[in-house]
């Protein structure tokens, strides 16, 4: 009796083990090619949304384009990227799976409530948010300006007014079929922050500018003052998000709020409590593992929108796109 208790609790084991070491295909790079290749035929087989794969699937990309998004449950969904993948023939590049996984990139920011509206409080902070510059920098992109990603119908820019003392005018500069275009932005100003505005008319087609060198400048109020280039700025807009698309950003946070759920909420809440002192308020600390999580949500989603798009996503207009077509959705905000 003993023996078969330990035999079922075994193949349990097992089971879970064979769960655990799956690896489902939620998306694939819709411009470039991935394949699974049988490590002993050295048959290829390209992948596609649904496939199931293991950490020790040799995949195969096509070109450094390519990636494929994974989930594992309870786990954060996750990236396929060939930037640590060998090469094989061609452009063709080759590594495990396992090999491939790209690093989660911890935002900075300040633990707590995150506000609503993020507006950029410097000089610097404004330069990082134009050029698309990566979390984990410290300072502006020069070269290999990403462009930025804007959700709806029209891209707005939040900047504090102690960033810009002097608030003169702001220029969208861009070539349009050879032609420079000098395009003055609508501004609101307010006692705290510079609102800048623009929409798709003003824009070239995406490849255009992706090929331009577009660049926002700011002329000071003083009399004959020179405009002064702030940063090369490839903005991108983007009206909704459709069809394939919104059905793969659908799974990617059903799957993180499997992997942001109760059960990693009950863990961080117990992690908490071992580091903070005993008599800290149990409310407080439920509050601010929920806000963790929420923050870890957007997060995934912004990384996921990063690699479909090619592009930094703008976080204010992400969040507000969100909040219209996914109200159930607790974004990282403070109370409105």
């Amino acid at each position: 009796m003993k023996s078969m208790k330990y035999l079922i609790f075994v193949i349990f084991c097992l089971q879970i083990a064979t769960v655990q070491a799956q690896w489902r295909v939620i998306s694939v790079s819709p411009a470039s090619k991935c394949w699974a290749m049988d490590s002993k035929t050295q048959k290829k087989k390209i992948l596609k949304k649904g496939d199931v794969i293991s950490p020790t699937t040799n995949i195969v990309f096509q070109d450094l384009k390519g990636y494929v998004h994974i989930y594992r449950k309870g786990v954060a969904p996750f990236m396929l990227s060939p930037s640590k993948a060998k090469s094989t023939r061609g452009s063709e590049l080759m590594a495990l799976a396992s090999e491939l996984v790209v690093p989660k990139v911890s935002r900075l920011s300040v633990r707590g409530e995150e506000e609503a509206l993020e507006v950029v409080e410097t000089l610097l902070s404004f330069k990082m948010w134009l050029t698309g510059t990566p979390a984990d920098a410290s300072t502006a992109l020069i070269k290999g300006v990403r462009p930025v990603a804007f959700f709806g119908k029209k891209a707005r820019l939040y900047v504090a007014k102690k960033a810009f003392p002097e608030a003169g005018n702001f220029y969208l500069v861009y070539l349009r079929q050879g032609q420079k275009v000098v395009y003055s932005l609508p501004k609101e100003v307010d006692k705290e922050k510079i609102t800048l505005s623009f929409d798709q008319t003003i824009l070239p087609p995406a490849k255009s500018l992706a090929n331009s060198k577009s660049a926002l400048f700011f002329l000071p109020k003083e009399k004959g003052a020179k405009p002064v280039k702030v940063a090369w700025f490839r903005p991108l807009i983007i009206e909704n998000i459709k069809g394939e698309r919104r059905e793969d950003l659908k799974e990617i946070i059903h799957a993180l709020e499997d992997a942001y759920g109760q059960a990693y909420k009950t863990k961080a809440f117990a992690r908490y409590k071992r580091k903070l002192a005993s008599n800290r308020d149990d409310l407080i600390i439920r509050q601010q593992v929920a806000q963790d999580a929420n923050r870890a949500i957007f997060e995934g989603i912004y990384a996921y929108l990063a690699s479909v798009y090619e592009a930094s996503p703008d976080r204010n207009s992400l969040k507000k796109w969100l909040k219209t077509n996914f109200p159930k959705l607790f974004l990282p905000n403070k109370k409105e």
